[in-house]
């Protein structure tokens, strides 16, 4: 059976609710998309009382109001409005002039000026903008389970069931999707299983699932940040049942067994550089194995009776391990890892081996700048990207058959160097964390002309228990782009009766460089020890020019050259160099 959940909150629709957030938002927007703000005007006022008008004489007032923008009225001793010719001199003064010789007149001047935006309004509308940032907050979960019984004897009859002794097997619950983990003892017990000894498959049940969280956040015009949170895991419980010589069934080797995935941040020590130099020692390395003995200690304090004598061996590395929490317990190691890698304190780490919260990764990206006023002219589209995923892993694990837990929970059988037997056996566990990209620049100009930038850095860790060593692949690239489309280029073609004919479209050409290099690096717990295994430079150019024949057939003729560059000595270097035409048929428009 399969369950869906689905939610998802449109916080623009919230917001949009109130008059007052929906202006702000439109207000904010408009900027985003270089729209002037329509101004608004006040009106400012100045008043000149006692002047003395002469006949044909332009006397001056000065009014400091800044602006042109000006209404001139003048009034006798009397209180009645004067007729004059009025002269606007500059933003600051006017002239009148009267054919009358006036005493006693008041002169006011109204002006119109640009009303400037209140700046602790304008910061506190800007604050309240980025909290309405927040434009949708979505999540899914979904289980998917499954029941395998190999033996089932009934057939198939009635929505998927046939009566067997008064019983419909394998029952309503069953088909409805129900997964019933004693459901082999019920097909026990009902007589639904074969006893043929010959078969020997086991009793499964499986069960995936995956949550999924994603909120898009745009703090400002243009900036759209998209985070992502990401959590999956399947599980397996594998059981046989067998009936002996009597057809009496028993059930053997229970085991479950699955893999498990989480996003995470780890951003702190990727940029950590490891060469030659230094002999490729790693700090962060060096911290997870300092880790061991903190973790050690709080795993040992979980138990009920927990020792604190050492272990018993004459090494005075290992002697400073409680007792069943050696240097190497799979437990250990497990929690060392991940506090190291992930940047939490190994007193602070969550001692649990399928964390249960999903940290989010992110994807930014800025397109406003092409619309801007200064850079109209000049550019089309120009967009900034940045992006991060991280995602920790156990590659598989699988119960421990000699596992048996006691009254507290946990098992006090040892292995052969005195650990604890861990409840689950897990092969690998690995960090996967990628900038992809660190950051990309992609312009469009107005003259056609393209142009890309983009750098990306990634690496794996993977830490194997089988050996008890950290592999460590970093990857770094470097790629830088141009294009340009001449448009209406002309294609003449010529036919066998000696005419010719004339083809207008685009010419599309591209060149694209880029320069990426990886190197692998096993850094080994008991040796102490770290060798650089593997690693190459990458050089590759990239071109081609491609011409829309007609909206069917499309032209393209290339060229790449691609010059690997060994950085060990158990390698060669190589050169692969391709060249050619495409013709590219669109059949369905």
């Amino acid at each position: 059976n399969t369950i869906q959940l689905t939610s998802q909150l449109n916080l623009t629709s919230l917001y949009n609710k109130s008059k007052w957030l929906k202006g702000i938002n439109q207000k904010f927007d408009q900027r985003g998309r270089g729209v002037t703000p329509k101004k608004t005007f006040k009106t400012v006022t100045y008043e000149q009382t006692g002047l003395r008008l002469r006949p044909n004489f332009a006397r001056s007032v000065t009014h400091n109001l800044k602006t042109e923008d000006v209404k001139v009225k003048a009034f006798d001793a009397e209180g009645k409005e004067i007729d004059f010719e009025l002269n606007i001199r500059s933003d600051k003064r006017v002239t009148i002039r009267t054919d009358k010789d006036l005493e006693d007149v008041r002169v006011v001047v109204e002006g119109q000026i640009p009303e400037r935006e209140n700046i602790a309004l304008f910061l506190f509308e800007g604050t309240v903008r980025i909290l309405m940032g927040v434009k949708n907050i979505s999540g899914s979960f979904s289980q998917t389970n499954g029941t395998l019984m190999p033996g089932y004897k009934p057939s198939t009859q009635f929505l998927g069931m046939e009566k067997n002794q008064s019983i419909f097997a394998p029952g309503f619950p069953f088909v409805a999707g129900w997964q019933d983990p004693d459901f082999a003892w019920k097909a026990v017990r009902n007589n639904w299983l074969t006893t043929d000894s010959t078969i020997n498959a086991a009793f499964m049940l499986s069960r995936n699932e995956n949550i999924t969280l994603r909120s898009t956040i745009e703090p400002l015009p243009n900036l759209r940040i998209e985070l992502n949170a990401l959590r999956s895991q399947t599980k397996n419980k594998n059981e046989y049942y067998l009936a002996n010589e009597f057809g009496v069934f028993n059930s053997f080797n229970p085991m479950a067994t699955g893999n498990f995935s989480i996003s995470i941040i780890s951003i702190h020590s990727l940029f950590e550089r490891s060469s030659s130099k230094n002999n490729y020692i790693s700090e962060v390395f060096e911290q997870f194995k300092e880790n061991r003995i903190v973790i050690a200690n709080r795993l040992s304090e979980n138990r009920d009776n927990f020792k604190n004598a050492p272990l018993p061996i004459d090494d005075e590395e290992v002697s400073r391990f409680p007792y069943g929490y050696g240097a190497l317990s799979q437990d250990v190691l497990f929690y060392s890892f991940l506090s190291a890698y992930t940047g939490v304190s190994p007193e602070k780490v969550k001692l649990t081996q399928f964390p249960l919260i999903p940290m989010p990764n992110w994807q930014i990206t800025y397109d406003g700048l092409s619309k801007l006023k200064p850079f109209r002219k000049i550019l089309r589209n120009f967009t900034i990207r940045h992006g991060y995923r991280s995602t920790f892993s156990i590659g598989a694990f699988a119960s421990n058959l000699d596992y048996n837990p006691g009254d507290d929970g946990l098992s006090y059988i040892e292995d052969l160097n005195r650990n604890y037997l861990p409840e689950l056996e897990i092969s690998n566990i690995s960090v996967n964390e990628q900038f992809n990209p660190l950051f990309s620049l992609d312009a469009t100009w107005n003259n056609s002309l393209t142009n890309r930038i983009e750098v990306r850095n990634s690496r794996t860790i993977a830490m194997s228990f089988a050996n008890n060593q950290v592999s460590e692949n970093k990857n770094w690239e470097f790629i830088v782009g141009s294009g340009y489309r001449f448009e209406n280029l002309p294609l003449i073609f010529g036919s066998a009766t000696g005419g010719s004919r004339t083809l207008k479209s685009d010419l599309r050409v591209n060149v694209d460089f880029s320069l990426r290099k990886n190197y692998t690096i096993l850094r080994k717990i008991v040796e102490n020890t770290n060798t650089h295994s593997a690693g190459q430079n990458i050089l590759s150019i990239k071109t081609s020019a491609e011409y829309v024949v007609s909206d069917q057939v499309t032209i393209r003729l290339f060229f790449d050259r691609v010059v690997n560059t060994p950085l060990v000595s158990n390698s060669y270097a190589t050169a692969n160099t391709s060249f050619g035409f495409s013709l590219r048929f669109t059949m369905i428009q």
